[in-house]
């Protein structure tokens, strides 16, 4: 399992820099959608799994808001490569 912690674009790191509190909020949520966890499931418990790494309240809702609008490009790759892998 491989994970990018938290993909955020570039653009943003000066608010959102891609290694911080959410690091291990960030591997769980790869590893939902790598496991085939249903896709708004796996988004929620990112949201709840950053706030009990004390993320703060904006950057827990910019990065949850992010994840529902442009996470759908992960989440539709993840699932191609397990459809691959448990064709082998």
């Amino acid at each position: 399992f491989k994970t990018d912690l938290a993909s955020i674009p570039r653009i943003l790191y000066i608010i959102l820099p891609p290694v911080g509190r959410y690091d291990e909020a960030a591997v769980l949520h790869d590893w939902m959608y790598y496991a085939g966890c249903p896709r708004e499931w796996a988004d929620e418990q990112f949201l709840e799994a950053m706030r009990s790494c004390g993320v703060s309240t904006a950057k827990r809702r910019a990065m949850y808001r992010g994840e529902r609008m442009f996470g759908g490009f992960a989440y539709s790759k993840h699932r191609r490569n397990a459809r691959k892998r448990n064709n082998m």
